[in-house]
């Protein structure tokens, strides 16, 4: 986990890095918890709730992140294999500490939050040769009737263990619940993976839009509080 070091407007966490190092292991090697079904598919936390599909393949997981940042960002960390792809859907509130981003409208958040996210991901893996990083694109996708901000990107870098590389399409999705005056805000990405043979680069991950659908309806059920 990398915590942006710069003056403070959130506590911002690398989760390009993040997520690529969780999916750098082949998926049988990540630690499952529990599989969602339909008596616990309502995940309730301090300050928000999320439904998760039931019997879908879901499994809650420990967040590979340390407990106290666990518990402080309130993370909940899904994973999902299906053939050669490892689906994570990872969310975590998040602290907004410069007075003038919370008066700022949530576009203006998102905006500088996603930028920061961007500016973290080149400096902690591009820059130090971890994964290459394209495809960045910002977003915007009505959810539920709530605005979610969305950066969709691609990495690839090595896999743990020898001759291996890892491709990841990532979805970003910012929520804040306010318009203006927010304090925090959720921070959501949906990751799909894959490990392949570093002989033979170039492989993407599986394009299910079932899956993706899945976590959709997820984000519908988002609420704060």
């Amino acid at each position: 986990m990398t915590i942006d070091a710069r003056p403070a407007r959130f506590i911002v966490v690398a989760l390009g890095a993040i997520v690529l190092v969780a999916g750098c292991a082949a998926p049988a090697q990540l630690a499952i918890d529990l599989p969602i079904t339909g008596s616990n598919n309502r995940i309730e936390m301090p300050h928000y709730s999320i439904v998760v599909p039931a019997e879908a393949g879901w499994r809650k997981s420990a967040a590979p992140a340390p407990a106290d940042a666990a518990r402080q960002f309130e993370m909940l960390y899904l994973t999902q294999k299906s053939g050669n792809t490892m689906r994570i859907l990872w969310v975590m509130r998040n602290s907004i500490l410069s007075p003038a981003m919370q008066r700022a409208t949530a576009k203006e958040v998102a905006d500088d939050y996603r930028q920061r996210e961007a500016e973290s991901m080149v400096e902690n893996g591009v820059r130090r040769h971890r994964y290459q990083l394209s495809g960045i694109e910002n977003g915007t996708q009505i959810i539920g009737g709530k605005t979610f901000f969305t950066m969709d990107y691609l990495t690839r870098g090595n896999a743990e263990g020898a001759g291996k590389e890892v491709a990841q399409k990532t979805t970003l999705f910012v929520y804040l619940a306010a318009e203006r005056g927010n304090q925090h805000l959720m921070s959501i990405v949906f990751t799909e993976g894959v490990v392949t043979d570093a002989s033979r680069p170039g492989a993407v991950p599986d394009q299910d839009e079932s899956q993706r659908h899945q976590v959709i309806q997820a984000l519908a059920t988002l609420a704060v509080h």
